[in-house]
């Protein structure tokens, strides 16, 4: 991996558990999912829907694996970037590629797969999003090379991990400028055209500190990990694809622009 990028481990937390659970096997063929369960403080049911991805690591869980691998410093650092940030589950390795998948697109199409009625016709992905056939031809392409979508043992495609992607350090900030600019367009078009009982927005003016503003950033995070977890919880009902966004940015600026101060001292 290139210098200026994070090193991200290559496998997800469930994958690694499942690792975990393979040599224990292999060192004590009597060795259980079950004994591994009661080991780490979790059901065996609960174990057995997170291997499987069925079920969403709580905070709790990740608490309950951090003090039973305490001493594994490549787990804890996964369990940390699984709490530290929500962009962690599968990485992009190269510059070209960063700057492709920050189009907004193709996190919404890797949502719209987990839909009840998903047909991946590129013609009927294109229509449900309002963009053009040759975008969703690319963006699959793009998904398979980089392993975010992968074919079923039944030949389907489907999400090889969660709904996320990790940019590259140093182009993290115009590929954030770039997916921000157009979900932006797409929220003041929503609000535009749909009903309001089919949009939720709401915002408010506050004069605050930095101080308060690290504290309701780290809400927001909170907010958004929590109801990441409520709506991938095991069979909740996928309809349609929405966006969430939560901002806060500040209005006024310490200094007077040059132009503004030559206005007031006028």
């Amino acid at each position: 991996m290139s210098s200026g990028w994070k090193k991200l481990l290559k496998h997800d937390i469930k994958e690694y558990l499942s690792q975990i659970i393979e040599q224990k096997k292999k060192k004590n063929p009597r060795f259980s999912q079950r004994a591994f369960a009661q080991q780490i403080g979790l059901t065996s049911t609960t174990l057995n829907e997170i291997l499987k991805g069925k079920r969403k690591i709580s905070p709790k869980t990740i608490a309950k694996l951090k003090a039973a691998f305490s001493e594994n410093e490549e787990l804890l650092q996964l369990l940390d970037d699984q709490t530290s940030a929500v962009f962690s589950t599968f990485h992009i390795e190269s510059k070209a590629m960063t700057e492709t998948a920050s189009n907004w697109f193709y996190l919404a199409i890797l949502e719209l797969m987990q839909t009840e009625d998903f047909n991946e016709d590129p013609a009927w992905i294109a229509k449900r999003l309002g963009i053009q056939v040759e975008s969703v031809e690319k963006a699959l392409a793009d998904l398979l090379k980089i392993e975010a979508i992968r074919r079923s043992q039944f030949n389907k495609l489907t999400p090889a991990h969660n709904n996320n992607i990790k940019f590259a350090d140093d182009d993290s900030r115009e590929a954030i400028i770039k997916t921000h600019d157009e979900l932006l367009e797409i929220i003041k078009g929503s609000v535009r055209k749909l009903p309001l009982d089919d949009v939720s927005s709401g915002y408010m003016l506050v004069a605050t500190s930095q101080e308060d503003r690290d504290y309701i950033h780290s809400k927001s995070i909170s907010f958004v990990n929590e109801c990441a977890e409520y709506l991938g919880r095991a069979n909740a009902p996928k309809k349609e694809v929405y966006l969430l966004n939560v901002s806060f940015v500040p209005l006024t600026k310490k200094e007077l622009s040059s132009e503004l101060e030559k206005h007031v001292k006028s």
